[in-house]
């Protein structure tokens, strides 16, 4: 497996919580991913949720990909964000949560604005 220092395989164990920005999908596609050069990013990359023009995203793919051996590592879901500088959508995303406008805690890919249910 190639180790790209600008994917998600390595930020595994470090950096800050995931926050559904899409910015590592959008920097290059994991080994499960395909890249689309026309919208330059990875195909399976989602609008989970949208808040005030904020896009939050989650992996198309997630359910397929989280029971296979090793998905922990690679492509290291929930293990955290090493690309938190110059993450504009992040800081956004970010600002929400402080809010207390949006809840991230229910994982990967699964959001909640204040006093909903999981979309």
């Amino acid at each position: 497996m190639r180790l790209d220092i600008f994917s998600t395989q390595a930020c595994v164990g470090f950096g800050q919580p995931c926050v559904g920005s899409g910015h590592c999908c959008k920097s290059s596609a994991c080994g499960f991913g395909e890249w689309d050069a026309e919208k330059h990013q990875c195909r399976f990359l989602e609008v989970a949720q949208v808040i005030d023009d904020v896009e939050i995203y989650r992996c198309g793919k997630y359910e397929e990909i989280s029971g296979t051996p090793g998905a922990e590592l690679s492509p290291a879901f929930g293990a955290g964000c090493c690309q938190s500088m110059f993450n504009t959508n992040r800081e956004r995303i970010l600002r929400l949560v402080g809010e207390a406008r949006i809840d991230l805690s229910h994982g990967p890919g699964e959001f909640a604005t204040a006093g909903s249910d999981v979309e």
